[in-house]
């Protein structure tokens, strides 16, 4: 009931039908804010999946980077985007959007810095 009335809660939830009592519900929702379900981990395959994560569903900078980021600078956020974009560039033969999405988590860690 709380929730129903928290205005933050409502806004994040705007056009999704959740019901709170059904288990896929709440993986849909701990996906989105907290992360990827352990037993989900490494599950996906394919060309848009680094570190066992779909880049393009799930925006998991730290996990793709490899990186921790308690203990992670910014040399070495910038030395994992490099590693990564000689890989998944276009001019290598990469998807454009798995590099333009590589490009978004390199600069939302960075301005979190």
């Amino acid at each position: 009931m709380q929730l129903k009335k928290n205005k933050n809660f409502q806004m994040s939830m705007t056009g999704d039908q959740i019901i709170l009592k059904n288990k896929e519900d709440w993986l849909r929702l701990y996906r989105r804010f907290v992360g990827i379900p352990s037993h989900e981990r490494g599950l996906e395959a394919g060309p848009t999946v680094i570190n066992g994560i779909d880049v393009l569903k799930h925006f998991r900078p730290w996990v793709v980077f490899d990186l921790d980021p308690k203990t992670a600078s910014a040399d070495d956020v910038r030395e994992a985007f490099r590693a990564l974009i000689k890989v998944h560039h276009p001019d290598h033969n990469g998807d454009p959007r798995v590099a333009e999405r590589l490009q978004k988590m390199k600069d939302s860690v960075l301005a979190l810095m």
